[in-house]
C-alpha cells in the first residue's frame, strides 16, 4: 500500500505543474496529497509496531538504542543529502527558500512551521514520523503493550479534537504530530490488536467478504472533504481506520481481490521506491517553478530518475552497511 500512498502524492502535487493536463489546484486536489501521507502514516503505525513486537518477543525487550540506528540508517541519509542539494540550490538562488525553513528541516521540526518553503515543507510529514520513532518505543517500555495500546485509543479520538482547536485557536497546526496522531495510532492499534482479531471468527468472515473493499468509499470521500472541519472533527479517522481494515486484509489474505494488485511486481517496486520519490518529487513537482525540470512530463520523469539513483546509491548502500555492522556485534 506504500505505492498508493506515493501515487496519490504525486499525483496530488503533479495537478497545477506547467504542462500537466489537469491544471487547477482545487481543495480536493491538495486533500488527495495530504491522504496519501496520511496513509502512509497507518502503514508506519501498523509496520514499526510489529517490528518493535517481533523484538519484544526475541529479546525479552526493547532495545531502543538498537531502534534508533536501524531508523537512523533508514531515514537520514537520502535527507542529508536532499538537505544538501538544497541548501545548494537556495545559495545559488535557483530555488526559493527560508534558511529559518531549512533549520526547521534539519532538525525534523518542520511540523511546526506554518507556510514553509516549498523546497522543504513536505518534510513536515518526516518530522511527525521521526518524533512517533523516538516516542513510541519508550511508550511501550514505560507503559507495557497493553496500557500502550490504549493510548493509540486516546490518541485516535483525541487527535481529530486537536485539529480543530488548533485551527480555531491559532489558524493552523494541522501539520503539528500531537493533531496527527491519529493516523499513526490507528495503525499502532491494529499491530496491538491483531492477534486478538485473529481469533474472532465474525471479524475475519467480514475480512474475507468484499466488504473490507467497500471502505475504499470513505477515504475517497476523505479526500473530497478533507482540510475541513467537519472532516477533521471526524471523517479522516473513518478513512483512517478504513485503511487499517485493509491493511490488515491482505495482510492475512494476500491472494484476494485488490491484494494480488498490490502485489504486482510495478507497484512492489514503486513500494521500494517510495521513500526516495516522496524526498525528492518536491524539487520537480513545483507549480510555481518556471525551471524546465518542473515542467510536466519532464518533471515525473525527473522524480523517478533522481529516487531511482537515490535508492541505489544512497538507500542500497547505508543499509547494506547497517546489516553489516548488526552482523559483527
Amino acid at each position: 500500500m506504500r505505492a498508493l500512498s506515493i501515487m496519490l502524492v504525486l499525483f496530488g502535487h503533479l495537478v497545477g505543474t506547467r504542462g500537466f493536463w489537469f491544471s487547477e489546484v482545487t481543495e480536493p486536489v491538495r486533500a488527495l496529497a495530504k491522504f496519501g501521507v496520511h496513509v502512509f502514516f497507518v502503514i508506519s503505525g501498523y509496520l514499526i509496531t510489529r517490528i518493535l513486537q517481533a523484538e519484544w518477543r526475541k529479546h525479552g525487550s526493547i532495545r531502543v538504542g538498537t531502534f534508533y540506528r536501524r531508523r537512523a540508517f533508514r531515514i537520514l541519509p537520502v535527507a542529508i543529502v536532499y538537505l544538501s542539494v538544497v541548501a545548494v540550490l537556495a545559495a545559488l538562488g535557483t530555488i526559493p527558500m527560508a534558511w529559518s525553513d531549512f533549520v526547521h528541516a534539519a532538525t525534523y521540526t518542520m511540523n511546526f512551521v506554518d507556510g514553509p518553503s516549498w523546497a522543504v515543507g513536505h518534510l513536515w510529514s518526516l518530522s511527525v514520523e521521526e518524533q512517533f520513532y523516538i516516542l513510541w518505543p519508550v511508550i511501550l517500555v514505560l507503559l507495557g503493550w497493553r496500557r500502550a495500546g490504549a493510548a493509540c485509543l486516546v490518541f485516535a479520538v483525541a487527535a481529530p479534537l486537536l485539529r480543530v482547536g488548533t485551527k480555531m485557536a491559532f489558524g493552523h497546526g494541522a501539520w503539528w504530530a500531537p493533531t496527527d496522531a491519529d493516523a499513526i495510532a490507528v495503525g499502532c492499534l491494529l499491530a496491538c490488536v491483531s492477534e486478538r482479531l485473529g481469533r474472532w471468527e465474525t471479524y475475519l468472515r467480514m475480512l474475507r467478504s468484499p466488504i473490507p473493499l467497500l471502505l475504499l468509499v470513505v477515504p475517497a470521500a476523505g479526500i473530497y472533504l478533507a482540510d475541513r472541519q467537519a472532516l477533521s472533527f471526524g471523517l479522516m479517522q473513518l478513512a483512517h481506520l478504513g485503511v487499517a481494515v485493509l491493511i490488515d486484509r491482505f495482510v492475512r489474505y494476500p491472494g484476494s481481490f485488490g491484494g494480488g494488485l498490490l502485489n504486482s511486481a510495478i507497484l512492489m517496486r514503486i513500494g521500494v521506491l517510495s521513500y526516495s520519490l516522496y524526498i525528492w518529487q518536491e524539487l520537480f513537482l513545483d507549480r510555481t517553478s518556471s525551471l524546465t525540470v518542473a515542467q510536466f512530463p519532464l518533471n515525473l520523469v525527473c522524480t523517478l530518475c533522481v529516487a531511482v539513483i537515490s535508492y541505489q546509491f544512497v538507500e542500497q548502500p547505508f543499509l547494506a552497511w547497517r546489516d553489516r555492522l548488526e552482523r559483527t556485534r
